[in-house]
């Protein structure tokens, strides 16, 4: 297959004229970025340390909800249902069966 040599001479001026055609975006300015005023320590009370921060701080709870329903009955293969007391009530928990063909498991 000869490709007459004016075929390729105008696909490469076509291209070049494509490729010079297509503008580069401007770059943009860096937005301008203004820094808030650090708050003004006092001088007789020095900023806390994490740890110090940390052990200040307490846990406030916002809402106080508690559901109770009973917890759905597991399969019996593999998990056995057991009631336990905690400080926040009683609370049901699932437990793996020991598995009867093997002397060594896995502990999770």
């Amino acid at each position: 297959m000869n490709t007459p040599w004016r075929y390729v001479a105008a696909l490469v001026i076509a291209c070049a004229l494509l490729a010079g055609g297509c503008a580069k975006e401007k770059p943009k300015p860096p937005a301008k970025v203004v820094a808030e005023p650090e708050p003004q320590q006092s001088a007789e009370q020095p900023k806390p340390s994490l740890a110090q921060a940390r052990k200040g701080f307490q846990t406030r709870l916002t809402k106080q909800e508690k559901e109770s329903f009973p917890a759905e009955t597991p399969p019996a293969r593999m998990f056995e249902l057991i009631k336990y007391e905690s400080p926040a009530g009683e609370l049901s928990a699932y437990v793996s069966r020991v598995p009867w063909r093997c002397s060594r498991h896995q502990e999770l």
